[in-house]
Order: C-alpha cells, then sequence, then structure tokens
C-alpha cells in the first residue's frame, strides 16, 4: 500500500501536509489586551476581531489549535519575546518600516488608527508633534505609537513610558501625563471601563493610520507564513473578515 502511495506522489504529499501541520502545532502565539482586536472576554476566554481571525485560520489549514488565555501578556513583553523566541506568533501588530526586516507577515486584516488623546478641558488645539516638546505623553513600550512619535521627532524626554494601557489611562485621569498616545478604539475601551462616566476626553491628534498585520518569527517556514496568507485570503474572499469588521466595529482595509 505504500508503495502505491509513492508512486503516484500521494505518500509525499500525506508527508508534507504531516511535517506542516506538525510545524504550525509547535508554534508559539501571542497578543495582548488591545480591545476590540484581542482581548479576555468576561468569562475569561480569548475574544476580539483579530483572535478570532487567527482561531479561523489555524482552522482552515486543519491544525486542532486555538488562542488561550495563556497568549496575553503586556506588550513589551511579547514584542520581546516574538524579536528573540523562534516560532512564534505575535497579533495583531501594525506593519512599519522599521519593523518590516524583523517579522514575516500575514495580512493586511484591518486599518487602524494612532492617535493622541487628552482631556477635553485642557482644550488642547492645533496640536502636532513639533509642539509636544515641555508635555508629558503616555506611551506604551515598544508600541507602535512611541515609534512613531520618535519618527516623527518627538524628544525622548517627553515620552513616558509604562507596560500597560490601564496606567496611562490612569495617569490621564490624574493629570500625571498631559497626553495619551495609543490606538483609537483601545483608547476609547480603557477610557470608558476604567475612568469615571462624567471623564471627558477627546482625540486631539492623528498620530497615524496603518493596518494591523499578523507578525511571524523569521524562524518559520515561508510554506507556514504562506498557508496562513492563503487562509487568511479565503476568509476575506467569503465575506467572513467583513462580518466580523461590521460585528466588532472597526474599520475595513478597503
Amino acid at each position: 500500500a505504500i508503495e502505491a502511495l509513492k508512486e503516484d506522489g500521494r505518500y509525499q504529499t500525506l508527508i508534507s501536509n504531516f511535517n506542516l501541520s506538525n510545524s504550525i502545532l509547535r508554534l508559539q502565539f501571542l497578543t495582548e489586551s488591545y480591545p476590540p482586536y484581542n482581548y479576555l472576554g468576561a468569562d475569561g476566554k480569548p475574544e476580539g476581531l483579530v483572535t478570532r481571525i487567527v482561531d479561523r485560520i489555524l482552522e482552515l489549514v486543519g491544525v486542532d489549535k486555538k488562542v488561550t488565555s495563556d497568549a496575553f501578556y503586556p506588550w513589551p513583553r511579547a514584542y520581546k519575546v516574538a524579536l528573540n523566541e523562534p516560532n512564534t506568533v505575535l497579533f495583531a501588530m501594525t506593519r512599519t518600516p522599521e519593523r518590516e526586516a524583523l517579522f514575516k507577515w500575514v495580512g493586511p486584516i484591518v486599518r487602524s488608527s494612532i492617535v493622541l488623546t487628552a482631556k477635553k478641558e485642557r482644550r488642547f488645539r492645533n496640536i502636532s508633534p513639533d509642539r509636544l516638546e515641555g508635555f508629558r505623553v503616555c506611551v506604551i513600550a515598544e508600541d507602535v505609537a512611541e515609534q512613531l512619535l520618535r519618527q516623527q521627532g518627538v524628544p525622548l524626554s517627553s515620552l513616558h513610558h509604562v507596560n500597560s494601557p490601564e496606567s496611562c489611562a490612569r495617569m490621564l485621569q490624574l493629570g500625571r501625563v498631559d497626553f495619551w498616545a495609543y490606538g483609537s478604539l483601545p483608547t476609547q475601551h480603557y477610557l470608558d471601563r476604567l475612568l469615571p462616566v462624567e471623564a471627558d476626553y477627546e482625540e486631539v491628534y492623528v498620530i497615524g493610520e496603518d493596518s494591523q498585520y499578523i507578525a511571524v518569527s523569521k524562524s518559520v517556514s515561508d510554506e507556514v507564513v504562506g498557508r496562513f496568507q492563503e487562509a487568511l485570503n479565503y476568509l476575506e474572499i467569503t465575506g467572513e473578515i467583513k462580518t466580523l469588521i461590521d460585528a466588532y466595529k472597526v474599520e475595513s482595509i478597503d
């Protein structure tokens, strides 16, 4: 029977599929709490637009694997692990020129805006990166907002680095920083959840707009990355991604 399989090529196909599945099962999937893209629900289970897309990709490539609650790390730690450990997948990440050569990429998935948020009572107007010197801006270490602000000329002395969005939300509330630089939708989530209802905040500057991707360690084979991309393309073509985007009320890549 094996000889017959070898003769018509099916044996090699079976071995190839087996090796591919094993390679995917060995991958370490990491993410952060970044609602509505990825977060833990009230029941402690992984939720979010990109989380569900990653689960569907794994299902489509034929492996019995899902994103678990153990995948959720503070962003600085997740980013460091993805940079330094092989066989790691990190989602969702903004693809920037600085990050381009550090990972392989699956996407794009969805658009996102990175903004500066401040208290309305401060009445900030005509804010831009060249006017931030002397102000304190809360940023998550290694987050795209930090990288973009540095790229746009904001001095390091103006940036206050923390490890969690909860810390930035609280510091903005207490007046310990003037601005919070972060994704627009996640900022709204944390401000609504952590701060008093009467608190009044506004976006005062759009730092950048770009697409979210799944970042994959350079050590992962091109075959695995290609299969992930094919699965994502299928979800796009069939309309599944649009359905999820509408459900989570985020911006599509169109």
